[in-house]
């Protein structure tokens, strides 16, 4: 009955980790993204500002 348990606890802990890497990752994913939108924008913004 031990190691049955300590199986599942393994296997809960690594579904965990897994879960928290995953979210994290996305997260991190769509910040860059809204980081790369925002700078393209103000790119775009300085150089219509500099062509009139």
């Amino acid at each position: 009955m031990q190691a049955e348990m300590l199986a599942a606890l393994f296997g809960l802990g690594g579904t965990l980790v897994g879960a928290a890497v995953s979210t994290g990752a996305v997260v991190w994913q769509q910040r860059r993204t809204a980081h790369e939108a925002e700078r393209t924008y103000l790119l775009c913004q300085a150089e219509s500002a500099a062509s009139e």
